[in-house]
């Protein structure tokens, strides 16, 4: 529940309550190491922050909003792997697709909104590095709807402006 009490401020935004189950289930499957990951939580808060300003911005339906909003929280839940180098010693490692992996992480906890939506945050996701995704096939293209650059673009802020 560590990673559910550090966001609980972002959940209670989320308005729909299926989507809101469905992201405090994915929370929680989540590897307690993260927890202790500050910098990870407090990078996370701001990509939530900028990426739900601008949806709101572009007066996005609550259910973008929702969609956006899981995905800024989850979106990196599969970025680093808890490993041991045989001599007993854990370090973390970034794992450089885990926009992809998150997915396959996440399957158990598609029944609780449906294949559809599971999809769509999916989609929201995979192409978060928009034109820096180490996976081309899931970047955004320009043409794309503009929801799907808005978590690239809060990423970028996240990074930069604290």
């Amino acid at each position: 529940m560590g990673l559910v009490y550090a966001f609980r401020n972002e959940i209670e935004q989320i308005q729909d309550e299926r989507l809101r189950e469905f992201l405090v289930e994915s929370l929680d499957c989540i590897p307690e190491f993260y927890e202790t990951m500050n910098s990870f939580i407090e990078e996370t808060q701001r990509a939530f922050k900028y990426a739900m300003i601008l949806a709101e911005e572009m007066d996005s339906s609550d259910v973008v909003l929702d969609i956006i909003g899981i995905s800024a929280l989850l979106q990196d839940c599969t970025k680093y792997d808890y490993l041991n180098d045989g001599q007993g010693n854990w370090y973390t490692e970034e794992n450089l697709v885990h926009p992809l992996t998150v997915r396959t992480t996440l399957a158990p906890m598609q029944g609780i909104i449906g294949r559809d939506m599971f999809d769509d945050i999916m989609r929201v996701i995979e192409g978060s590095h928009g034109f820096n995704s180490p996976i081309p096939q899931v970047m955004p293209e320009y043409n794309s709807p503009a929801q799907l650059w808005i978590l690239p673009f809060a990423n970028r802020l996240a990074k930069e402006v604290t």
